[in-house]
């Protein structure tokens, strides 16, 4: 049981962090299709690195 915890929230950080690189790839206009700004996301690296 807390293995599969453990599993699942590492498998929850890596999808947290490939996304996060992804929207790193993405320029200005393919964000702004999106509604994220450049700063929101190191905002959202933050609060993924403190959870």
């Amino acid at each position: 049981m807390i293995f599969k915890k453990i599993r699942t929230q590492l498998r929850r950080r890596w999808d947290i962090q490939m996304t996060i690189v992804e929207l790193n790839h993405l320029d200005n206009k393919e964000l702004d299709d999106l509604n994220i700004s450049r700063w929101q996301i190191s905002n959202i690296a933050a609060k993924n690195a403190r959870s």
